[in-house]
Parts: C-alpha cells; structure tokens; sequence
C-alpha cells in the first residue's frame, strides 16, 4: 500500500536518505526502534520512494532484514493512527547523535578466472582489498581501467556513490561494445536500473534479449525465454551486475520465491 500522489521532493528525499545513514544502526536492529522509524516515514509521505528509502535503512541489519515483514509493516501503518511518531521524531533521533560519520568505502577486486563459478574456494588468492577514506566512491575510484575482467565487491553506505559507480563503468565498458546483464532483488529496482543503464525489463512480456535486459532474481526460473547458448556465448563481452547483493543471496538461502506475493 504506497500513495504516489504524495510524491516527495529531491532535497526532502536527499535528506531523509541523510538522516537515515547517520542514525546509529541500532534503529534498524531493535524492533520497537525499527517501526518507530517505519511510523515517522509514512506519516511524512506514503510515496513509493519514502518506501525504499524503509527498506533501505532496514537492509543496515543485514543479518535480520527480512523484506516481507518490512512490507507488511508499512502496510499495517497505513491504516493506524494509533501512533505519534513523526518526521520529527526521526529529526530529534538524528540530532541527538553525537558524531555523524559515513562508513569507509570498502571495495574488492577479485581477478577473474575462465572457471570462476567453478572454482569459487580459488578466489580468496587473488583478493585485492582497498579502503579509502572518502565520503563518495567518486572521490576514491577515478580510474576504471583494472576492473575489466575483474570481479568488484563494493560496501559502502547508502547514497556514496555505487550506481554512479555503474552507471560510469556501464558506459565505459559500452565503449569497448560490452553488454550488461543485472540481477536484482526487488521488482522496484528491475525498473530502476532498466531506465537508469538503458537495459531491457524482463517484465516487458514482448520481448526478451538475455543479454542487456534486467532481471528480478526469484523471477528468472520461471520463464523459459534464457538462451543460456546465447550467454556462453556472450561470457567474455558481459557486464553482470547484483545489486543489493546481500538480499539477493539472502533470498536464495531462504527460499525467498514462496514469499514474491508480499513484494511489490
């Protein structure tokens, strides 16, 4: 239940999105502190952004997030009144945090291999661990050059930077006439990088490309239009993208498929 008449503006998104990567992460682990959270955004706005921006700060707590439970209790907040917490209520938890500070921007460069999904244990041997100490992945990483045939891992905190990261690299890489592949968790963000790399959505029933095209990763099972021919074909001139990689895993594990109906 999200009401996109209630659509918030840039500047209000930007510092909702601030806010919430400077609370401590506590907010989103203790659960009466996690749906106080969840109260003061939807009293400010029911919108679909306001929503992701929920999931997001929730995503923090990596190891009890849990995306069904997140949704339904948006939904529950949107018929209570019961409650009094406020936009202001979030603003008075952010000023009192003493000390405000954005994660390290960790980032990983694993070196590709012709076997790489088969040999998954080999991988740990050719880690290449940086860590820089800035505010935006671009202030840290403005060479694109030794990623190509790489793995990247990057960790950072929400809004430093990793869709602009692959939205510049998407766009180098296009130059060298790669094309891209992205795997996603949410149907939401499916439509995001499709509109925001300029890929085909697996959700669009006409037609299907297997290659430049994004797809919700519970969802690729249940079609039969991958040409896995067609990808081994393509293995060497691809870009795979996971987003929210975490999530994704964390479907998996969790038989996360029987769950779709509680997703947008």
């Amino acid at each position: 239940k999200v009401d996109d008449s209630q659509e918030p503006t840039n500047n209000q998104l930007d510092a909702l999105r601030d806010i919430l990567n400077d609370i401590p992460v506590e907010n989103a682990i203790e659960y009466g502190k996690w749906r106080n959270v969840c109260f003061a955004l939807h009293h400010f706005s029911h919108h679909r952004k306001v929503f992701e921006l929920f999931i997001q700060f929730s995503q923090r707590c990596a190891d009890k997030f849990d995306e069904a439970a997140a949704h339904n209790l948006w939904n529950a907040t949107y018929d209570s009144s019961a409650n009094n917490k406020t936009i202001a209520s979030l603003i008075w938890i952010h000023k009192s945090v003493d000390r405000k500070e954005r994660e390290y921007v960790d980032y990983t460069v694993f070196n590709a291999t012709n076997n790489r999904f088969h040999d998954l244990e080999g991988l740990h041997k050719d880690i290449q661990l940086k860590t820089f100490d800035k505010q935006f992945i671009s202030d840290g990483i403005t060479d694109f050059s030794d990623f190509e045939g790489n793995i990247i891992a990057i960790k950072s905190a929400t809004s430093s930077g990793k869709t602009w990261f692959m939205e510049k690299y998407i766009t180098e890489m296009r130059e060298k006439n790669l094309h891209v592949v992205s795997v996603v968790s949410r149907r939401t963000m499916a439509s995001f990088h499709a509109q925001k790399f300029g890929i085909h959505n697996y959700m669009d029933f006409k037609q299907h490309h297997s290659v430049d095209e994004v797809y919700q990763f519970d969802s690729i099972e249940k079609f039969d239009f991958m040409d896995y021919d067609k990808m081994q074909e393509h293995d060497n001139d691809y870009i795979l993208l996971l987003d929210e990689v975490n999530s994704i895993m964390w479907h998996s594990l969790n038989g996360m498929k029987k769950a779709s109906k509680y997703r947008l």
